[in-house]
């Protein structure tokens, strides 16, 4: 060995988690746009770890950078089942101000933190590897999968209670019981 060998060391310094942005691998892998992805990443960074946020189409549209007409496209196509996952990505419910007139979206970010570990646990039982090494179609079968979301397989939100969302100034506010109510009854 040399000497610059001998004196190298590998050190990892502990992660400051905070202030960073997770996304299942398996959101890579299901075909979404370059669009598409990046509203979903945006949508989790907005969202936190609380996988609620409120936003109007005018603020999200500047915080992704796209024009409003497009961000509409791409929420509908968020917010529908994607074949891949057998789930949506997201669930978007409009808020309403008193007087009725239209306010903001409340958008829940799906857990597929299950599916995405399953899916990726299964094919390293089955070949090895890690998931950077798949190239094919990550799900065969999606309606069996689809099931192991944590929100029962019709993808509705069930537990309700204590939901925080993270709005446009910063900060956070609980969801109304009245206002679950009425994204309960639209499901």
């Amino acid at each position: 060995m040399s000497e610059n060998e001998e004196n190298f060391q590998i050190s990892q310094e502990k992660l400051d988690h905070h202030f960073t942005t997770e996304t299942p691998n398996i959101v890579l892998d299901i075909g979404l746009s370059p669009y598409e992805g990046w509203v979903y990443t945006q949508l989790k960074r907005i969202a936190g770890d609380s996988n609620a946020c409120c936003r109007t189409l005018k603020s999200l549209s500047e915080a992704c950078l796209i024009k409003e007409t497009k961000l509409k496209e791409i929420l509908k196509f968020l917010s529908e089942v994607n074949p891949k996952v057998g789930v949506a990505l997201i669930k978007i419910f409009p808020r309403l101000k008193k007087d009725g007139s239209k306010d903001s979206n409340l958008i829940f970010i799906n857990n597929i933190w299950k599916l995405n570990g399953e899916h990726f646990r299964s094919k390293s039982k089955a070949g090895g590897g890690s998931p950077h090494d798949y190239k094919e179609d990550p799900i065969s079968s999606s309606s069996s999968k689809a099931s192991s979301l944590n929100d029962d397989d019709s993808g509705k939100i069930e537990d309700t209670s204590g939901v925080w969302i993270n709005k446009t100034n910063g900060q956070r506010e609980q969801v109304s019981q009245s206002e679950m109510s009425n994204i309960r009854a639209q499901q």
